[in-house]
């Protein structure tokens, strides 16, 4: 009876230990994506909160390493549009009227492609040429003709419940994450110091329920 209260009161503590670990990282947290422009309101980013914490380093490399993490696996970002035939001069052109400069990339061949923000659309527009006969390419339209073609998802059928799951946010981004690894260190320990047996360690469901109720009483 007195290993399993010791197991309850350690895995307490653990859940408060949580908020004070979550703040000397920084406290991670999404804010607006400033490089969305003036999309910045829809789309948001991981960031730390509090820089002036000592493990602030920590905290920020989670942060850039997660949104690395959604960049490169949510295929929802990618859209791309039929290269035209001839064209003279391009110019990309987004719902949050970004500089589509050096945006365009080649993604497969045939077809510009561009990775957009959440919500964000973009349309490509061209100067249609003539032929090298001095023929124009439609004979319906007249020579240079302004065109200009929407992005489409190079993915029309993803969903973001797929992608895969962030080896980052159970590292301190997560807080039930965090709470979990806390927690069985915490376990851990006390049983190198011979506080309760091995054998208890059946009861970590438990244990964790309460160290997740723990760490919500307080604020990081």
């Amino acid at each position: 009876m007195n290993e399993i209260l010791i197991l309850v009161v350690v895995a307490f503590a653990s859940g408060l230990l949580f908020p004070a670990f979550y703040a000397i990282i920084g406290a991670p947290a999404l804010v607006p994506d400033q490089r969305a422009g003036i999309g910045a309101q829809f789309v948001k980013t991981m960031q730390i909160t509090k820089p002036g914490m000592i493990f602030r380093a920590y905290g920020k490399w989670l942060c850039e390493r997660q949104n690395a993490w959604e960049q490169d696996n949510d295929k929802g970002r990618f859209h791309i549009v039929k290269k035209p035939e001839r064209y003279l001069s391009l110019t990309l052109e987004t719902s949050y009227g970004r500089d589509g400069h050096g945006m365009i990339s080649i993604p497969k061949e045939g077809y510009f492609g561009v990775d957009l923000f959440p919500g964000e659309s973009a349309i490509l527009k061209y100067t249609r040429v003539k032929d090298y006969t001095g023929l124009p390419i439609n004979q319906d339209s007249p020579v240079n003709e302004e065109k200009q073609l929407m992005f489409e998802p190079m993915y029309p059928d993803w969903d973001r419940s797929k992608m895969p799951i962030s080896i980052y946010k159970a590292l301190g981004i997560c807080g039930l994450c965090t709470t979990f690894w806390i927690l069985v260190f915490n376990i851990t320990v006390c049983i190198s110091f011979g506080l309760f047996s091995a054998s208890i360690f059946w009861l970590i469901g438990p244990a964790y329920g309460i160290a997740a109720w723990a760490s919500t009483l307080y604020e990081a």
